[in-house]
C-alpha cells in the first residue's frame, strides 16, 4: 500500500501485483531515497505497527493487526462459507427471504 500517488498504472496492473494508493499522479517525484521500515505509522487515521496484515481489494484496504490475524481469518472464512452456502440455494432456486427467515 502506498500512503500517497502511484503513476503508470497501467504498467502496475499489468505486473499482476496489487498496488493502493491514495492517489494517481502523472508524474516522477524525486528519488531521494529517503525513508524508513518496520516503524509504526498511521495511514488515513488508522494505526499500523510492523507485523500487521493489509488486506485488500478493489473495494478498500483494511488493517488486521498481527495479534488478531488468526481470528479475523477464521471469521472471514466462516463468512466465505456461509456466503457460498447462500449462493448454492438461490443457484437451486430459493429465494433470498427464504434462505434468510425473512
Amino acid at each position: 500500500m502506498i500512503y500517497g500517488a502511484v503513476r503508470d498504472v497501467e504498467a502496475v496492473r499489468n505486473l499482476d501485483y496489487p498496488v493502493y494508493s491514495c492517489h494517481i499522479v502523472p508524474c516522477a517525484g524525486e528519488a531521494k531515497g529517503e525513508g524508513e521500515i518496520n516503524i509504526p505509522l498511521e495511514c488515513g487515521g488508522v494505526k499500523v505497527k510492523p507485523g500487521d496484515w493489509i488486506i485488500g481489494d478493489d473495494c478498500g484496504v483494511v488493517v488486521v493487526p498481527a495479534k488478531h490475524f488468526k481470528e479475523v481469518m477464521e471469521a472471514a472464512s466462516q463468512i466465505k462459507e456461509k456466503e457460498s452456502e447462500i449462493i448454492r440455494r438461490l443457484e437451486d432456486g430459493w429465494s433470498l427471504s427464504e434462505i434468510l427467515g425473512l
